[in-house]
């Protein structure tokens, strides 16, 4: 017997939080997502009403598509580019017809989903005349509560 005798704690908590048949259903790391850009959302939005933000209210939701686009397609884009580049050139017959689209087969990379973030902000700064940096300075306070959500899903899918 050692005198230390260490024990872990092994979750078996399930990653659907609602889940409809087989591997259709909402993820825990989905609403984890949902929850982050809701948050990020409200805080820019009471930034600008007290005049913390050159923004507009109706720009705050046309700059959180932007940057939910660019998680999205940064977070997959970085995934099959860093992790399994075999995924662009697969093509098959039946949806969704290329690897990459398949995000069924792996999942998002963090740092992808941070340099699609990037972009979004050079996009919407550059075509909205508002400073890279003060958007991006937004970003920090929203993803922070993202990145904390996503954190959560990742303990609960056992990573």
């Amino acid at each position: 017997m050692n005198l230390i005798d260490v024990k872990s704690y092994v979750h078996s908590i399930d990653p659907f939080f609602w889940q409809i048949s087989g591997d259709i259903g909402i993820r825990w790391y989905g609403l984890s997502y949902l929850a982050g850009l809701i948050a990020a959302y409200l805080i820019m939005r009471q930034m600008v009403k007290k005049n913390l933000s050159p923004l507009t209210v109706e720009q705050v939701m046309d700059f959180m598509m932007a940057v939910a686009i660019g998680v999205m397609a940064g977070g997959r884009f970085g995934y099959v580019l860093f992790y399994n580049p075999s995924l662009l050139l697969d093509f098959s017959s039946s949806i969704p017809f290329w690897g990459a689209l398949s995000v069924h087969e792996g999942g998002m990379s963090s740092h992808g989903g941070i340099l699609g973030v990037i972009v979004a902000c050079i996009y919407f700064g550059r075509k909205n005349k508002i400073p890279f940096l003060h958007l991006t300075d937004l970003c920090v306070l929203g993803g922070s509560l993202g990145f904390f959500f996503g954190r959560l899903a990742n303990f609960i899918n056992g990573e």
